[in-house]
This record gives C-alpha cells, sequence and structure tokens, in this order.
C-alpha cells in the first residue's frame, strides 16, 4: 500500500462480487515497517442481531511481524462503509461488535459520522468487526443529538478564541496608543507654553511703544510751558518798561 500525500494509506474493502463495500484510512506509522492489516467481510454467528445493521459487516485486525493479534493502537483509524442511504447520517454511529457479552452486542464507538458519496465514515482506536447502525446501542433514535454536545463546544472554542484576540488586539493598541497620546500631550504642553511666551512679549513690546510715547508727549508739554512761561515773563516786562 503505498502512502497518499497525507501520510496515510487507503485500503479498499471489495465484496465477494468486487463492488466497494468500504475503505479503511491507517496512518503510516500504525504498522511501523512492520506487519499486517486484514480486512474482509465477517462472518456472524446466529445470535447476533443485524436488525439494525445497514452496511456490511466488516472484521479489520492488525497483527504485528510474528502473526499476533494487535488490538489497541496509538492512533485513530478512519474506516467508511457504503449504505444505503448515506443522506440518512442522523441516529447512526460506527459500532464494534462486542464478542464479551453472551450474546454478542453491537456498541458505538463512533456517533459523529461524515459523509464522504455513498459512504459514511468514523473513528475507531481499536480493531474487531464493525458496521454502520442504525437506532443502536448509544446511537438510538429519539435520543439528543450525541454530536450537538461536540458542535457546541467547538463554537464555545471559537468564541472565547475570538474574544482572546480582541482583548491582546485592545491590549496591543493601548500600548500603541498610551505612548502617541503621552507625546501628543507634550506636545501641546509645549506649543501653551510658546503662545504664553508671544502673547507676553507682545504685550511687553505694546507696553515700551506707549510709554515711549507718553515720554515724547511729556516732552513737548514740557517745552511748550516753558515757552509760555517765558513769552509771560517779556509780556510782564514790556508792561513795567
Amino acid at each position: 500500500m503505498p502512502p497518499n500525500q497525507n501520510g496515510q494509506q487507503q485500503v479498499n474493502l471489495i465484496d465477494g462480487s468486487g463492488g466497494s463495500i468500504g475503505n479503511v484510512i491507517l496512518p503510516n506509522d500504525i504498522l511501523n515497517g512492520q506487519g499486517t492489516v486484514d480486512i474482509q467481510q465477517a462472518e456472524l454467528d446466529d445470535r447476533v442481531d443485524t436488525s439494525n445493521v445497514v452496511s456490511q459487516v466488516v472484521s479489520v485486525n492488525l497483527f504485528d511481524a510474528d502473526g499476533n493479534p494487535i488490538s489497541g493502537l496509538s492512533d485513530t483509524v478512519e474506516l467508511c462503509l457504503t449504505v444505503p442511504d448515506p443522506n440518512n447520517v442522523k441516529g447512526s454511529c460506527l459500532a464494534y461488535l462486542d464478542e464479551t457479552t453472551n450474546p454478542p452486542e453491537w456498541k458505538c464507538v463512533d456517533e459523529c459520522l461524515q459523509q464522504s458519496g455513498d459512504q459514511l465514515c468514523g473513528e475507531t482506536d481499536h480493531f474487531t468487526n464493525f458496521a454502520v447502525l442504525i437506532g443502536g446501542t448509544g446511537g438510538g433514535s429519539g435520543k439528543s443529538d450525541p454530536c450537538a454536545s461536540s458542535q457546541a463546544g467547538e463554537t464555545d472554542d471559537t468564541i472565547l478564541w475570538l474574544s482572546l484576540a480582541a482583548v491582546l488586539t485592545a491590549l496591543a493598541c493601548c500600548c500603541i496608543l498610551i505612548p502617541v497620546l503621552e507625546i501628543l500631550r507634550r506636545l501641546e504642553k509645549k506649543q501653551r507654553k510658546a503662545r504664553i511666551r508671544n502673547r507676553q512679549n507682545a504685550r511687553r513690546s505694546e507696553f515700551l511703544r506707549g510709554d515711549k510715547s507718553s515720554r515724547s508727549r511729556s516732552s513737548s508739554s514740557n517745552r511748550l510751558s516753558r515757552s509760555m512761561d517765558a513769552m509771560t515773563r517779556d509780556d510782564e516786562m514790556q508792561v513795567l518798561v
């Protein structure tokens, strides 16, 4: 099985007539370069209830290099199974056959299936017998949507991250805005002082011009007064003569 561009290997499941019944997508490192994956249609005994099974039952097993079965996986794998009506996702699940009970029971391993063409895909972290179940244990109809809480959690996470981004943006703006406002405040203060000095200088110049004009008028008045006094004295002397 050559790996695809995503570092995964896809194994197609074919029934006896050559029709596709699904596929398994395996991470490349699941075999670590050793061992084999055996995938085939499962053979079930009469005790297994298949009334809610809407796909072929497939047996997926992993063996190490010595041929020993490996049940638990270090990562999840995606299993897709062909169903008659892939648009009817509600109430369905990817189920495995729990053979530790008597009789064996179907148990849902993934209730949030994704549609891919005419297949429904789910994830599992172990290998055994699998099928798509409608209204089975853990995926029964009439119950609340098991994916709703997951979707709500994703929505809450999105809102949380957006809120955090908004807070960080606001903090960044404050870190930029505060120094700018401080610079503008200092510049305004400097300009205000300059305007005050200019007004003071203008008033001082006006005062000096007014004082000089007053002194000039006072000097002219004094000269006129002295001239009048002199004329008065001349008049008095002429009268005496």
